[in-house]
């Protein structure tokens, strides 16, 4: 009895899996016809082979124009490094030189301040001298030793070299205020700087510069 209930269901099954293998045969059948139809021709537009070329040589020229741009910038770059560098060299050397200077500056007014000190004690002690001596003895000297002048006469020294200062500087000689556009006069070889009325005073008495003590040279 249950042998009997069991077989229609059996040969349901069977007709399922007929079913599935027809299709499956059909369905190959409709791929090989699919496969062996022809591809048709690729139809190309007129001239598209040259548009292409155009198109490639095109993108070939932008980039390398890209590559050009970015070598410039890149050169633009070092340059600015390396001007950038030389700014702050040159500020540096300027800082320096200036600190220099007034460091030279500051010398050269001590040893003025130290000369004038000097001269003015010798010139007290001289004063004091000819103080405690008679008339008769200061022509006796006179007589004896003469006028010795250790500076440049009057003639040499105006033929000196005149400036025009374009600053207002201190004279190392008197140590007064020397005006923008007074009249000065200029050394030779050391190139130092004086109001022209305490030169021509200090070079009656002296061939030597009251900053560095160099020689003067005139004509």
């Amino acid at each position: 009895m249950e042998g009997n209930l069991n077989k229609p269901q059996t040969n349901h099954n069977v007709e399922n899996f007929r079913e599935k293998l027809r299709l499956i045969r059909v369905n190959k059948q409709r791929t090989s016809v699919l496969l062996s139809i022809p591809k048709p021709p690729v139809i190309k537009a007129p001239g598209s082979s040259n548009i292409s070329s155009q198109v490639t040589d095109e993108i070939f020229k932008l980039r390398k124009k890209i590559r050009d741009d970015h070598m410039i910038y890149k050169e633009i770059i070092e340059d600015y490094k390396k001007n950038e560098m030389i700014i702050r060299d040159l500020k540096l050397e300027n800082k320096l030189l200036r600190t220099k200077y007034d460091i030279e500056k500051h010398i050269n007014f001590q040893i003025a301040q130290i000369r004038k000190e000097e001269i003015i004690r010798m010139l007290g002690e001289m004063q004091e001298e000819e103080e405690d001596m008679t008339y008769e003895e200061l022509l006796k000297l006179e007589d004896e030793i003469g006028v010795v002048s250790k500076g440049f006469d009057i003639e040499k020294i105006a033929s000196l070299k005149e400036i025009v200062f374009k600053t207002s500087e201190t004279c190392s000689i008197c140590f007064n205020a020397i005006e923008k556009g007074n009249l000065g006069v200029i050394l030779s070889p050391c190139g130092h700087c004086y109001n022209k009325e305490c030169i021509e005073i200090w070079l009656q008495q002296s061939k030597a510069c009251p900053i560095c003590l160099q020689e003067v040279t005139i004509g």
